[in-house]
């Protein structure tokens, strides 16, 4: 790669007159960003989790699945007190409460039946 025929002359490359001018104006501030508060986030976190251990322990303490109907419902309300849909995981723990609670009092009068 020699260049000793060539009488041209090497010059650095610049950016044409036109895309200067385009970018002399400085980038605009970045924007906050906006935060939200999850509304009832732990309560409905506590309802997925009673409800899901409801499954292993409502025959052994009856409470795990009442506290998750008591904790899916209040997260539920508060939800749509702000204006929220309503979490998944609370109607969620809701339901598996429900239904562990209605489980455990079919086997209660099943037992008081016989």
């Amino acid at each position: 790669m020699s260049t000793a025929g060539s009488s041209a002359s090497v010059r650095p490359r610049t950016r044409p007159e036109s895309s200067r001018t385009m970018n002399a104006m400085p980038p605009p501030p970045p924007v906050a960003a906006q935060t939200t508060t999850p509304v009832a986030q732990g309560l409905s976190i506590a309802s997925l989790v009673l409800g899901c251990v409801g499954i292993f322990l409502f025959w052994l303490y009856a409470i795990v699945p009442v506290l998750a109907i008591i904790f899916g419902g209040v997260a539920i309300n508060k939800q749509k007190k702000a204006g929220v849909k309503p979490s998944g995981m609370a109607i969620a723990g809701l339901v598996l409460g429900i239904v562990f609670t209605a489980i455990m009092v079919l086997a209660l009068l099943a037992v008081v039946a016989t």
